[in-house]
């Protein structure tokens, strides 16, 4: 028998009974101390009961950002493996660009020369003139 049944028990068994005018006192202030224990169970059962509410909550959102910190670290070493694919590669040359003097508008702009196919020509940012980058190096 747990606590509370014991003073439930003892609360009826004291209304039940008849005492002499002399311990009605006495049998009153101890089913007032009953109920009060009683009511004070109660209240520590909600409250028990509101905690475990709590903690089951707090338990599914750790278990979210656990979730969530595992997907961040695979994409962040995803990143890293990616970025070491790139940087073992030797045959990267760095990008390469000159400048070009337009002889129509006289605007400097820059191009890669790489990139150009063999007959390209450049167009000027500043007039649009086509311009022959193999003529102006000659």
């Amino acid at each position: 028998m747990n606590l509370e049944e014991k003073a439930r028990r003892m609360q009826m068994l004291l209304s039940e009974i008849s005492v002499p005018e002399t311990c009605k006192d006495v049998k009153k202030v101890w089913i007032d101390l009953l109920d009060a224990l009683l009511n004070e169970i109660e209240s520590l059962h909600v409250k028990i009961k509101n905690q475990d509410e709590k903690i089951e909550k707090l338990t599914s959102l750790c278990s979210e950002f656990d979730m969530d910190l595992n997907n961040l670290e695979e994409a962040v070493d995803a990143l890293y493996e990616y970025f070491e694919e790139d940087a073992d590669v030797e045959d990267v040359e760095p990008d390469y660009y000159e400048s070009m003097s337009c002889p129509g508008c006289e605007q400097v702009f820059m191009f890669n020369p790489m990139l150009l196919d063999e007959d390209e020509f450049l167009i000027c940012p500043n007039c649009g003139l086509s311009i022959n980058p193999d003529e102006l190096n000659k």
